[in-house]
């Protein structure tokens, strides 16, 4: 009599290559992509590794994985290159990979799980197309988003939310308010790459009001 049970951990379903379960296949495929090349899952992306085996349908992450594998920056490509170190574990090594809607789902599943700070979807595509409109105008090098900007937008895009019409405007950081550099951003000065300080400028008396109304 044929026997549909996992031969591992004994769960009757599909079955796979070694009679394995869609979730025993799933996690086999992932301790191979994620390697570090210890022999073991890289620690940074263990809680993906976690999510993608606990999912309560495992089909659909089994195809997700194996979607053209065999391809370069294909999903399994890009596991395998953030295992080793070859893609960087930040926002910024997200920027520039391509199909950008794959790039952009595996960008959420590592914010969802808590690998990747938490960012607004709307900020994460407004940074991409920015590096590529300023690469389209003729600025080869990344230009990085300065704190208070990113804190700006951020802040924008939840006020903006959560009270529509309402556009509050973003609080500056000093070398942000310095006049543009003539020459475009690659001649900009160099305490706009130095720190951002907030400034809190002390208020100032309108003309003609001081001393009105005594006498």
């Amino acid at each position: 009599m044929m026997s549909y049970r996992c031969s591992r951990c004994g769960e009757e379903g599909k079955l796979h290559r070694g009679r394995l379960c869609t979730r025993c296949t799933v996690a086999d495929r992932l301790s191979q992509l994620l390697d570090d090349g210890a022999g073991r899952i890289r620690p940074d992306l263990v809680p993906l590794a976690d999510s993608l085996r606990t999912m309560d349908s495992p089909l659909p992450g089994l195809a997700w994985l194996d979607r053209n594998k065999e391809r370069p920056d294909s999903t399994a490509d890009w596991l395998r290159r953030l295992a080793t170190g070859d893609i960087e574990l930040n926002h910024e090594a997200f920027h520039n990979l391509e199909p950008w809607r794959a790039a952009a789902h595996l960008r959420e599943l590592l914010m969802s799980c808590g690998v990747l700070p938490a960012v607004d979807k709307r900020i994460c595509s407004l940074e991409r197309w920015l590096i590529g409109h300023l690469a389209d105008q003729g600025f080869g090098r990344r230009v990085p988003i300065p704190p208070c900007r990113r804190t700006a937008l951020d802040q924008g895009v939840t006020d903006r939310t959560a009270q529509p019409g309402l556009r509050p405007r973003p609080r500056q950081c000093r070398p942000c308010r310095a006049p543009p550099a003539v020459n475009g951003l690659q001649d900009a000065p160099a305490e706009r790459k130095a720190g951002h300080e907030y400034e809190n400028p002390a208020p100032t008396a309108r003309p003609g009001r001081v001393g009105a109304g005594r006498g």
